[in-house]
């Protein structure tokens, strides 16, 4: 890794400071109080140099009243010193402590056993063996154990050592897309006004980025960066740093906060969760209200268990969290349970989902969701939430929608089109084929009610459709599925109209005895044509515009005023006149065509005016022109 975060953990007084003092050179405590008191109250961090390595240590308290400010370090380690004083050995905090990193899937620590100066080294050796028979029964049974005395620097080159071997071990993904860092201080400098510090949990930022701070949504500008007091032009996952805030003020932000790019992190007050009960007598409820500790912060919360009424000591459920107040949570993050009173670690989980589903918690659909969420692969999520909320997504949106990595994403959208489980669409959307499916269904359906109610209609427009009956999806993504449809040769498309077995429609509307009767009507009437507003008594009024209406679509009349209509058939004959008048004249007048058409003066003006509405002709004065 490029770049380590260590973290201390350990009971009180267990001498995890002066180890820090003894590895960096560093005093960590920082406050007034920290040095009268003799123990550590807030974070300190001390950077060194290690194999050419950048480490950062942070020291975390270990008093039972401060393991929220514990948690709160924990955030972002890579590996964890467990801190044991050689005099004590396992006390309460040691034990909390490992449930702690556990919980927050710090996997890589060494057992440090402290103060090995006070005992002999029979005793230093029964210590050694208390410590192996204790962590046989946690997930660090294999960590390596090293002794030391800050004191008088035994045993701390070999500490080192044993850390560069371990780190070379971790294997920890780190999220490089999103950015966010909880903020563990908050200060402000003269000169330069309010800065935070934390650790980088996603992503990377530079000078200059315009970010928000959640969950308040505080925008502001990063004017600096330091890096253990280094100024940068960037800083990346995993690294501790100082960010120099543009335009706000120390008492508008509070621990706990995020720093996350402008309009990439939306807050929840829901989460989808796993959580385990590390508790041996203590039984998580349904509907029970604990602290979580997430990132830096803590927030009460409401466990909605799923499946089932509580989660029992030392096992593992699923549970829906109502927050009290909105967080940043990213699938994958981890966070500590803590009880209201008295106050006891006793479980904590993982991050399945920022967005909650919606379901009810005793229905086997949603644990089976859940399980999915714990246990399957994103490319699986993915088709899920395609196939079950009926939408259509592209990258960007799942991203947004899961916080799956965008390349994950891509993969896995690219082996579900593969598959034919996923189509996509145009405009970079997707759509799974059930979904795909279930609108072509829906489209067929409202057809066959729209033709039944409907005697003469065979169209209607897109949007018309789509704002009736597909509101949820936007004019881009229903022109993508409309496009689909066509090229399935499941509707038929003219220009902006949609039709399903067109050819047959109109065929079957043809055979119609008023619509035939009608048509007959307008033909005799030749070049004259048909005035709607004199002449419906032929059919039933109800009826009469949707024939009107029908045979405009099909082009079979064409309405040259609004309300004058004549056969497409007369149209023809009429235009193959204008167009032999325009090959003996250059213009012509009202009379010559109305003397050929043998049709009164007014019908030839209003014939003429149209032709000069769809561009064949243009009127010069008092007469035509060929355009």
């Amino acid at each position: 890794m490029e770049h380590l975060i260590i973290g201390t953990a350990g009971h009180v007084d267990h001498g995890k400071t002066e180890l820090v003092k003894a590895l960096t050179g560093h005093d960590t405590d920082r406050l007034k109080e920290e040095k009268i008191r003799g123990m550590t109250i807030e974070l300190g961090f001390a950077p060194f140099y290690l194999d050419g390595k950048l480490v950062s240590i942070v020291d975390v308290p270990g008093h039972e009243k401060l393991i929220k400010t514990m948690v709160s370090g924990a955030t972002g380690m890579d590996m964890a010193l467990l801190i044991i004083a050689a005099d004590e050995g396992i006390m309460p905090q040691t034990i909390e402590h490992i449930n702690i990193l556990s919980m927050l899937d710090i996997s890589s620590i060494i057992v440090v056993i402290t103060k090995i100066d006070l005992i002999s080294t029979e005793e230093k050796m029964d210590v050694i063996k208390d410590i192996k028979d204790y962590m046989e029964s946690t997930p660090f049974r294999n960590s390596p154990i090293c002794t030391v005395s800050s004191k008088n620097n035994i045993g701390i080159d070999e500490l080192k050592n044993c850390i560069i071997s371990t780190s070379k071990k971790i294997n920890k993904k780190r999220d490089n897309q999103l950015f966010r860092m909880a903020i563990d201080r908050v200060f402000t400098i003269k000169g330069h006004g309010t800065v935070v510090t934390g650790t980088i949990g996603g992503g990377k930022i530079r000078k200059e980025d315009f970010i928000e701070i959640l969950p308040h949504k505080i925008l502001s500008r990063v004017k600096g960066i330091q890096v253990h007091g280094v100024d940068v032009d960037k800083a990346l996952v995993g690294q501790r740093c100082a960010i120099n805030l543009n335009k706000v003020e120390k008492t508008s932000i509070d621990r706990g906060n995020v720093i996350a790019k402008r309009d990439e992190i939306e807050p929840t007050i829901m989460i989808d969760t796993v959580i385990y009960n590390v508790s041996d007598k203590y039984k998580l409820k349904h509907n029970s209200k604990v602290r979580v500790n997430i990132g830096t912060q803590e927030v009460i919360g409401k466990l909605c268990i799923i499946g089932k009424d509580s989660v029992e000591e030392k096992q593992k459920g699923y549970v829906r969290i109502r927050l009290e107040k909105p967080i940043v949570a990213i699938r994958g993050d981890r966070f500590i349970i803590r009880s209201l009173t008295p106050i006891l670690t006793v479980g904590g989980g993982e991050i399945l989902c920022h967005r909650t589903s919606k379901s009810h918690r005793s229905n086997e659909q949603t644990l089976n969701y859940y399980e999915l969420l714990d246990e399957g692969a994103e490319v699986d999520i993915i088709l899920h939430i395609l196939e079950n909320e009926n939408y259509i997504y592209d990258i960007n949106k799942l991203f947004v929608r899961t916080y799956i990595e965008k390349q994950t994403i891509w993969c896995s959208l690219t082996k579900l089109v593969e598959q034919k489980k996923v189509i996509k669409l145009n405009n970079k959307n997707y759509i799974s084929d059930k979904t795909y499916l279930l609108i072509k269904d829906k489209i067929v359906n409202f057809f066959q009610k729209y033709y039944k109610n409907n005697d003469y209609r065979v169209y209607i427009s897109k949007e018309e459709l789509r704002t009736k009956h597909f509101s949820d999806l936007s004019e881009i993504e229903f022109n993508d599925i409309i496009q689909l449809l066509f090229k399935k040769k499941i509707i038929n498309l003219r220009k902006d109209k949609i039709s399903i077995n067109e050819k047959t429609r109109i065929s079957r509307i043809y055979t119609n005895n008023q619509l035939i009767e009608f048509e007959k009507q307008i033909i005799e009437s030749e070049l004259n044509g048909i005035n709607i507003l004199k002449k419906n008594e032929s059919v039933e009024n109800n009826n009469y515009l949707e024939i009107i209406k029908f045979l405009e679509e099909t082009k079979r009349i064409i309405k040259v005023e609004t309300t004058s209509y004549i056969h497409i058939n007369e149209y023809n004959k009429f235009i193959k006149v204008i167009n032999d008048l325009f090959k003996q004249h250059e213009h012509l007048s009202v009379g010559q065509v109305r003397d050929k058409l043998l049709i009164g003066r007014k019908q030839t003006i209003i014939l003429l005016e149209y032709l000069d509405d769809i561009g064949i002709t243009k009127r010069i004065d008092n007469y035509r022109v060929l355009l």
